[in-house]
């Protein structure tokens, strides 16, 4: 059992006193794989005192929750190093003479990829490619590109507000004896690449594909309605606010309207203090809280808005102008039927039916 701190990790020592109560003879060394000298003078005194390694398993992980633009060359080589340049070490100093079996512990980050997910995604992609040179040297390499396992759910590495996030997207707790029966099945059939999650798929998709088609993904997307807690504004009483006013106040309105929106996705305790021309990126959009953001404007106005409502119109500024012509092109021609048929009740139900996308 090889890491930095093995020899000296309590945790590495309970697991080390389980495994030699099963029956396994375990023992732990204290050493960095990302320094090749020192792991090939590791390997070389296992080689010497345990004969030829039938098996490796890599199971390091590094993670950061950093956006492309923010992340550091040292965020970058800290994530790469544990993930991809540790088991590059691995197959260098045991290139003479290769395992029968290589495990590599991917993650889904490197399938699909994923918000804050950055650097993490390349290196377990690098691990993917990884798996794939191996077996042309005739070892039986996989790469597993898992989930989130429920033990994570227990944690301190990983806070009470990216678990909420995981599961927000769709990830469900993977249970340890349901991923390693599926490693196992994995092994059994020869698999080199695999993914092992427990997907939530109409949560997942309607992320995931709401940007861009997805050559993975995209087949797999079907159109679900909006899912949206209950809110005080329906598209009625926005539809008759607006109607009695200025074209000026109709903007205040919406924008007002896009930006408590946004705010409320967020989870941002005061609204006044978000600049509606700041770029929702900058505020921290991401895509599922985009999606979010356009369902509940959706729902709020009754008009049907684009999955890419927040990339199309980058700002809550833009967004509300864009609804206030949409609104305007919708209202005005339902109050003008409604009053040509003398009726005094405006048909709610036709708002949003007449609207367009600008160009």
């Amino acid at each position: 059992l090889l890491s930095r701190t093995a020899a000296e990790n309590p945790a590495a020592a309970q697991l080390q006193e389980h495994l030699n109560a099963a029956g396994v003879n375990a023992t732990t060394v204290s050493v960095d794989v990302t320094d090749r000298a020192a792991l090939a003078s590791v390997v070389s005194d296992i080689r010497r005192q345990h004969g030829p390694i039938t098996t490796v398993v890599h199971a390091a992980a590094a993670f950061k929750w950093t956006l492309i633009p923010d992340v550091t060359a040292e965020e970058f080589a800290d994530v790469y190093a544990a993930k991809a340049l540790g088991a590059e070490n691995l197959a260098a100093v045991l290139d003479d003479e290769l395992p029968h079996t290589f495990i590599l512990f991917s993650s889904a980050a490197g399938t699909w990829g994923g918000a804050r997910q950055s650097t993490y995604a390349a290196a377990n992609a690098h691990l993917d490619a990884l798996a794939h040179r191996l077996r042309t040297r005739g070892c039986t390499a996989l790469a597993t590109a898992w989930g989130f396992w429920a033990d994570e759910a227990n944690s301190t590495a990983t806070s009470p507000e990216n678990i909420d996030y995981i599961h927000r997207i769709g990830h469900n707790p993977l249970p340890a004896h349901t991923a390693l029966t599926a490693l196992q099945q994995a092994l059994e059939v020869d698999d080199t690449q695999i993914t092992i999650a427990d997907i939530s798929w109409e949560r997942f998709l309607e992320i995931f594909t709401a940007r861009r088609a997805h050559p993975l993904l995209t087949d797999l997307a079907t159109t679900h309605a909006p899912t949206t807690d209950s809110t005080t504004t329906s598209p009625a009483t926005l539809t008759a606010l607006l109607d009695n006013q200025t074209p000026d106040q109709q903007r205040a309105t919406l924008n007002a309207l896009v930006t408590t929106t946004t705010a409320t996705v967020l989870a941002h305790p005061d609204p006044t203090t978000l600049d509606p021309d700041q770029p929702f990126k900058d505020l921290g959009i991401d895509s599922l809280t985009a999606l979010e953001l356009r369902n509940s404007l959706t729902r709020d106005t009754g008009l049907t808005l684009p999955a890419t409502l927040v990339f199309d119109y980058p700002t809550p500024t833009a967004v509300a102008d864009y609804l206030v012509a949409l609104l305007s092109e919708a209202v005005v021609p339902v109050k003008s039927v409604a009053q040509a048929a003398g009726r005094t009740e405006e048909p709610v139900a036709v708002v949003g039916m007449a609207c367009r996308f600008p160009g």
